[in-house]
């Protein structure tokens, strides 16, 4: 498999194909990223509301950093402002975007009830960087066939790839 690489304003993107891009972070980048996750799980510890809301087996710090690294992946790629907000959960994360991370690489897009319906989701497995796996219109998530106890777990196969054209119609005004 031949990886196509190209730098936009010195930042690294590799298409890896199938729609997947893997977005490659430099260490500020990715520190800046896992202190906003750190802060994000912080502020949580002290609302004992959002303490006792148990999604994942993973821990909440590990779930607080992943998110903010995709969000961090997400908004290089589309050279877009990441505003490393905390405690805007109804607000999207990058642009008009709602931003999933996950560390399972085979792992769902899961949208949850309180996630708008003309907001956009996606899904970024994380490392040192992250892959853009790809992107639905959560009302498109929002079907029965994906609902799975509390939210709705989306597989990457029904994704529209990041490749496709339509991503940069819909990256400024969700339909």
């Amino acid at each position: 498999m031949h990886f196509l690489s190209f730098k936009v304003t010195g930042r690294r993107i590799i298409f890896l194909g199938y729609g997947m891009i893997r977005i490659e972070l430099t260490w500020l980048e990715l520190f800046s990223a896992c202190m906003v996750g750190v802060v994000r799980r912080i502020s949580s510890l002290r609302n004992p509301d959002i303490v006792n809301r148990r999604f994942s087996d993973k821990g909440d710090w590990q779930i607080d950093i992943e998110g903010a690294i995709g969000e961090a992946c997400f908004a290089k790629y589309q050279n877009l402002y990441w505003s490393m907000g905390v405690n805007t959960f109804k607000d999207p994360d990058v642009g008009t975007w709602q931003v999933r991370g996950t560390s399972y690489h085979k792992g769902h897009l899961i949208v949850r009830e309180r996630d708008g319906h003309d907001a956009i989701a996606l899904v970024a497995t994380s490392g040192m960087g992250g892959t853009l796996i790809g992107w639905i219109k959560i009302e498109d998530a929002k079907k029965p066939e994906f609902w799975n106890e509390d939210s709705w777990w989306v597989p990457q196969k029904i994704l529209i790839p990041f490749a496709d054209d339509t991503v940069e119609q819909t990256a400024t005004e969700p339909a």
